[in-house]
């Protein structure tokens, strides 16, 4: 595994500045939590944060911590500097970000249907060949890179720290449940609109009726949601 230097770093941390994963005035994570979370080191993170801070683009004070900086003030020293970076990190997250959030979040969908362990690695390494066999056929050759089981564990260790409140969800089967009961929802709902001849067109997680037919459709979607017995009902608009 390729060692993180301080510029890699850097721009990982700018990155998730850029995305708003660190928002603008909030506290960074202690960096300890950040060389974790990225596979890197104390020390190596201290001196990224350091290099940001003397650019303008964190705060850092004693015994308090490091914020993102509300505004980030360039100076004529710093300025050709800054832009370089930002563009290098959003060149970067334009050609792989979209293919890392792909990757997680097949891994995601995986854990919450399957409820084999021993088979989870094979499902997700299959699931990315898979896109990857769809995706050349339609003549896109941006393919997926398949990540080792050791690199999988780790994506499904990080989730769980970063989503403590539903990490045991994971491996039960829920998503394949939830699929199931979304699906009779939303024949139900059809089947209401149907029997009372409202023409009805169902995309995705919308339904499309006529204007006039509007406040039929809340009514029949408020009561099936109802009858349900969700824990928490939706907000329609």
């Amino acid at each position: 595994m390729k060692t993180l230097s301080k510029d890699d770093v850097y721009e990982i941390i700018l990155e998730k500045i850029i995305k708003g994963s660190f928002p603008i005035g909030e506290k960074l994570p202690a960096c300890r939590t950040i060389a974790k979370g990225i596979g890197s080191n104390l020390s190596t993170v201290n001196r990224a944060i350091q290099k940001m801070a003397e650019e303008g683009i964190v705060i850092s004070y004693a015994r308090r911590g490091s914020f993102v900086a509300n505004k980030i003030l360039p100076t004529s020293d710093n300025k050709k500097t800054i832009l370089e970076n930002m563009q290098i990190v959003i060149r970067k997250a334009q050609n792989t970000g979209v293919s890392e959030r792909d990757i997680n979040k097949l891994i995601i969908t995986i854990a919450l249907n399957i409820t084999d362990k021993s088979k989870f690695v094979y499902a997700v390494k299959g699931g990315i060949e898979g896109d990857n066999d769809k995706n050349y056929s339609l003549g896109n050759k941006k393919l997926l890179k398949v990540p080792n089981a050791k690199e999988i564990w780790r994506r499904i260790r990080l989730f769980e720290k970063e989503n403590s409140l539903i990490k045991h969800h994971l491996f039960t089967g829920v998503g394949k449940r939830l699929q199931f009961k979304d699906s009779c929802i939303a024949e139900s709902i059809i089947e209401s609109m149907v029997n009372n001849n409202i023409p009805i067109l169902a995309i995705h997680d919308s339904f499309i009726v006529q204007h006039q037919n509007a406040s039929s459709l809340y009514k029949s979607m408020d009561y099936i949601f109802r009858s349900f017995k969700l824990k928490s009902v939706p907000n329609i608009k």
